[in-house]
């Protein structure tokens, strides 16, 4: 190593000048050091620039006896003594100022001003030495060599950085850690090098180390600059985050009395600026937004109905259908609620979801007909969570609509008043919310365990669900105190709903999908309305005079439980215990038993579901199972499927070229664009639906849904209306009357792509596998609807 620098310094000197010369140029302009830091670092980099550069020619010339030779080897080793030095002395000035506003230092200590006249001192004898050959002469050949003094021009360099070494030691605790090493090393690896010198004359060590040092000083101070601006960073950022929380709190809390005002002045609006806050913020995070763009969903979801502020108290609460005049004006709450939001400029999001959440995906919309990527995203979220409120609240003319019928809505509507993505976000949301709902059974019922009956079906409780297992429900009955003659008495009906409630006008029941079967009397009275048939029998009577019955609360039973499309009901009252058997208009229909009365009173009711199943055996069948698979049957036995995948075919492996053909009719009793066939993925060691290691990968609705969450595989569905997509009525019209529907499966290693084309729609879903496996199977299944004629072919 040490003939490597031999041989190479006046190459090295020549790199390390240059290199010298750049920090100098970097440390005049770099803005984040203090002036005298930066000022201390220029003069130590180019004095050691000037140092490196004078020992190079003053070894280039030494022992050259030419005039110019004369001159350059006294001059250049003058500069080598003195900025020696000049850089201990700039140093010194850089650890002052580094103590003073680095380390808050008020009173320096005295040796570092001593060592300033110290360095002062030794440039003074080096001039003396120019005239009295203090530290070297020169021979008559001009070749430089060590003088009697020689050894004292040693203890400036080595006594002043020891006294710098001793302050940078006693305030070590108030330096950054990269600072103090790098200060101990300017100091000690030059002193070290300046020693192992003395015992090779014609090495410029010392130079080369002062060099070095110096870089390595500039580079931490760098450093700690870098560290010190990222602190300051950090710091401005948390301060403006708390603004920003600040300003945050102050929107939220001025947004909060805006909705109150709102809300205040139209009927049933009670939450709705909240909830649809909150459901669009759950949207964007569903979306993958960041929080802060969740944040601004959310207030604009608040504000959105601002603008009706300006609209008459009369024109928003009013009952009964607007006239098309006052619905126009009830359209320009948009433009006034921008008009309202147009100065707030620091949140202008607040003026667009205000201005378009009415606007539609296709263009149709108001105020401007904007569509698609021109509505602003924001817009788009607050209108598909201001629609799914509205549907999901309780209106003046209506209850609140199912969540199936929500649903079909956003599905109906996705690509046309809603944007496509967010419409099939929301969709995955209500199906989480209703699986939930579904587990809670029992405790989302609010039940009334009281029910004051007046005139005929004045009251009506919810309704029980009837299921495939005994469920005994028992409560009081008292009869009202009546003129001789008039009827009182508790009954009960048997019905299906969306929402588990009997609705008696026309425009519920149809938007509820309410079918009610009939009604029944505990005395053995009946009335049949759409149940296929109704058979009571009398098991047991019991003597009871009209006196004693009006008396007293009298205590009233049922057990009923369900098996396929038949209902069987016992029911026990004061005078009868009568059987009877329902046969529904089919076993796609839900059962509910609504417990109402006439005259009387109702209280403590109590239901369970003993867990007991009910077998085909313990209901006699009073009209034939309805069956609509009498036709062709091919490759497949023919199916019929009353529920959603309540019954599938077998596994059908999948090959390169697979073709699948059928005919489907949906059940008279479908009326959602989701009762359908599906296509179901999966593996199975016995190629069976829910067989043994069973992994689903794909779930493709035939109405354009992949549905669910597939943690063995990935999918991407492409879905396309075609010019013979007239309108989903008319495709669920299509299904009704039967379709044939035909699937090409291709399969290229772990990829899968399922290809169909049915009254329009264009489905195109490719799954791609975690694992190459080779036993894949697809099956069809579906939702109220008859699989019939099914056909397996290849290409």
């Amino acid at each position: 190593m040490l003939e490597f620098v031999i041989s190479h310094q006046l190459n090295l000197i020549l790199i390390l000048s240059g290199m010298c010369g750049t920090i100098a140029v970097f440390a005049m302009i770099t803005t984040t050091l203090s002036r005298p830091r930066r000022l201390a670092i220029t003069l130590l980099e180019l004095s050691a620039m000037i140092l490196l550069n004078a020992d190079r020619f003053a070894l280039l010339y030494d022992g050259d006896p030419s005039r110019t030779g004369y001159v350059m080897v006294r001059l250049m080793n003058f500069l080598v003594f003195s900025m020696t030095l000049v850089v201990i002395l700039a140093f010194n000035l850089y650890l002052i100022d580094l103590l003073r506003y680095d380390a808050g230092v008020v009173s320096l200590p005295p040796r570092l001003h001593l060592a300033t006249i110290l360095a002062i001192v030794g440039i003074v004898l080096i001039v003396i030495s120019q005239f009295t050959g203090l530290y070297y002469t020169f021979d008559a050949s001009n070749t430089y060599h060590r003088s009697y003094g020689f050894i004292l021009c040693y203890l400036f360099p080595v006594l002043i950085p020891l006294m710098q070494a001793s302050v940078i030691i006693q305030y070590r605790k108030r330096l950054n850690r990269g600072i103090y090493i790098s200060l101990l090393l300017f100091i000690f690896v030059p002193m070290i090098c300046s020693f192992v010198q003395g015992f090779f004359y014609g090495i410029a060590l010392t130079d080369i180390s002062f060099i070095l040092m110096a870089a390595v000083l500039f580079i931490f101070a760098l450093f700690d600059i870098n560290a010190t601006v990222e602190e300051a960073n950090e710091i401005t950022i948390a301060h403006l985050n708390q603004e920003r929380k600040t300003a945050k709190r102050l929107l939220k809390q001025t947004a909060t009395a805006f909705v109150a005002a709102v809300e205040e002045r139209e009927a049933y609006m009670s939450g709705h600026g909240k909830r649809v806050a909150a459901y669009a913020k759950e949207l964007a995070e569903r979306a993958g937004k960041d929080a802060t763009f969740c944040d601004d969903v959310y207030f604009a979801g608040m504000l959105h109905d601002i603008g009706k502020l300006n609209l008459p108290e009369e024109l928003l609460s009013k009952n009964g259908t607007r006239t098309e005049e006052e619905q126009e004006f009830m359209r320009s709450h948009t433009t006034f609620g921008a008009a309202i939001l147009y100065d707030v400029k620091d949140f202008p999001f607040l003026r667009e979801a205000a201005l378009y959440h009415h606007e539609r995906w296709d263009g149709t919309g108001y105020p401007e007909g904007l569509c698609r990527e021109a509505i602003p995203e924001i817009a788009r979220i607050v209108a598909i969570a201001d629609a799914y409120d509205t549907m999901a609240s309780k209106k003046r003319n209506r209850g609140c609509l199912p969540q199936a019928i929500i649903r079909e809505n956003f599905v109906k509507e996705a690509g046309y008043k809603f944007d496509p993505f967010y419409a099939e976000l929301m969709v995955e949301q209500i199906d989480a919310d209703y699986e939930y709902k579904k587990r809670g059974d029992e405790e989302v019922y609010n039940w009334k365990r009281d029910l004051i009956c007046g005139e005929y079906r004045s009251a009506v409780s919810k309704g029980i669900l009837i299921q495939n297992e005994k469920t005994e429900i028992r409560y009081n009955v008292k009869l009202s105190e009546l003129a001789e003659g008039a009827f009182a008495a508790p009954s009960i009906l048997l019905f299906d709903s969306y929402d588990g409630f009997v609705h008696e006008d026309a425009e519920t029941i149809k938007a509820f999908g309410y079918m009610e079967y009939g009604e029944l009397w505990f005395d053995g009275h009946y009335i049949c309305t759409s149940a296929r048939n109704v058979d009571v029998k009398v098991l047991e009577e019991f003597p009871l005079t009209q006196e004693n019955e009006r008396s007293k609360e009298m205590e009233y039973r049922i057990v009923a439980g369900r098996y396929e499309d038949h209902v069987k009901i016992q029911m026990r009252g004061p005078k009868k215990v009568l059987d009877i058997t329902v046969a529904l208009p089919n076993s796609s229909k839900y059962a509910y038993i609504g417990l109402t009365g006439e005259h009387c009173t109702i209280s403590d009711i109590y239901f369970d579901a003993n867990k007991e199943k009910v077998e085909q055996q313990d209901i006699a069948r009073i009209a034939n199972h309805l069956l609509y698979t009498n036709r062709m049957e091919s490759d497949l036995p023919n199916f019929q499927t009353d529920g959603a995948r309540a019954v599938s075919t077998v596994g059908i492996p999948i090959r390169d070229g697979v073709k699948l053909a059928f005919h489907s009719m949906s059940l008279p009793t479908a009326n959602l664009v989701w009762h359908c066939p599906y296509l179901v993925l999966f593996s199975s060691d016995n190629g069976l639906v829910d067989g043994r290691n069973f992994h689903e990968y794909a779930l493709l609705k035939l109405n354009g849904e992949n549905e669910g969450q597939f943690y063995h595989a990935k999918n991407q569905l492409i879905v396309r209306k075609d010019s013979t997509f007239v309108s989903w009525d008319d495709w669920n019209e299509k299904n009704r009357q039967g379709m044939e529907y035909e699937i090409l499966i291709r399969r290229k290693g772990n990829r899968i792509i399922m290809t169909t084309e049915n009254g329009g729609i264009l489905l195109q879903n490719t799954t791609t596998l975690q694992d190459s496996l080779k036993n894949v199977y697809v099956s069809i299944t579906g939702d109220q609807c008859a699989i019939t004629d099914i056909r397996i072919g290849h290409l």
